[in-house]
C-alpha cells in the first residue's frame, strides 16, 4: 500500500505486481523490452554490422531508460565503429563464466545505469542493474546477514548502489555493521555487481522452480528473472 510517498510489500511478487515505469506497467514496457531485444540481438547476430545503426540503437534503449540525457555527450563523442567494438567486448565478457572485469572502465568498454540496460537486452540472463535494483539487492543481503547473524557483510553479497535524484529517497541500504558503498561512477564495480546478481538470481530462481515446479506469479504468469528485476526495481524506489 501506498503512504506518505512510501510503498509496502509482501513479498517479490507484490512488488513485481506494483512495478511502473514510464507511466507504463509491466506488461507495456516487457513489449517495448521484447521489440528492442529483437532488434539489438539480430543486430549483433550479423556479420557485416553498421556501426551507425548501434549507435540508433543505444539511443532508443538509453531514451527509454531515461537516461540518455545524462549519456547523450559522452556517447556522441565516441566514433560508431568504436561503440560497436566495445559494446561486443562488454557483451561477451557479460555473458562469460569467467569475466574480465578489466574490459569495463571509461576507455574501454562502459558499465553505468544506460549500458545495463543495452546489455541486458544484448545477453542471456543479464538484468538491468541501476541504483534501484542495487539498493533493492543491499537490502535482501542485509536482511540476510542480520536473519543469520553475520558480523559483516560478505564481499559476495555487498551489492553497490545508486542515489536517487530527489535527496529525499533513501536508497541506501546500510545500517549498523552492515555497509554497502555507492557507484561512485565504478564502471569495474559497476559491472561486477551487476554480474554477480546475475549469477544468484539465475540460480535462485532455479532452485526455487526445481522445488515447487508449479510456481507463477500473477496466477498464471511463469516466473524469469525480468520479473524478479521488475520486483527488485520497484522496492529499490525507497528503503
Amino acid at each position: 500500500m501506498e503512504t506518505d510517498r512510501k510503498l509496502t510489500f509482501n513479498s517479490l511478487e507484490d512488488a513485481y505486481k506494483r512495478y511502473w515505469w514510464n507511466k507504463k506497467n509491466y506488461k507495456e514496457n516487457k513489449k517495448i523490452l521484447d521489440e528492442l531485444k529483437n532488434k539489438i540481438k539480430a543486430f549483433h547476430n550479423k556479420k557485416d554490422k553498421d556501426p551507425d545503426q548501434c549507435y540508433e540503437l543505444i539511443k532508443e534503449v538509453f531514451k527509454w531508460g531515461g537516461v540518455w540525457h545524462v549519456n547523450k555527450k559522452g556517447v556522441s563523442k565516441v566514433e560508431n565503429k568504436d561503440h560497436l567494438i566495445k559494446l561486443e567486448d562488454a557483451i561477451k565478457e557479460m555473458n562469460s563464466q569467467n569475466p574480465d572485469l578489466d574490459v569495463f572502465d571509461k576507455e574501454r568498454s562502459r558499465m553505468n545505469a544506460g549500458y545495463t540496460k543495452y546489455y541486458s537486452l544484448a545477453c542471456k540472463d543479464v538484468i538491468i542493474y541501476d541504483g534501484r535494483v542495487g539498493a533493492a539487492l543491499g537490502l535482501i543481503a542485509r536482511k540476510f546477514c542480520e536473519d543469520r547473524n553475520k558480523n559483516k557483510v560478505p564481499s559476495e553479497l555487498n551489492f553497490r548502489w545508486g542515489p536517487a535524484r530527489n535527496s529525499e529517497l533513501n536508497r541506501d541500504p546500510s545500517e549498523s555493521n552492515y555497509k554497502f558503498i555507492k557507484f561512485n561512477a565504478n564502471d569495474r564495480k559497476h559491472a561486477e555487481s551487476n554480474i554477480r546478481a546475475n549469477w544468484i538470481i539465475v540460480e535462485a530462481l532455479e532452485r526455487a522452480k526445481s522445488e515447487k515446479p508449479d510456481i507463477t506469479w500473477a496466477s498464471d504468469k511463469e516466473i524469469d528473472i525480468r520479473m524478479i528485476e521488475a520486483a527488485l526495481f520497484t522496492i529499490g524506489y525507497s528503503l
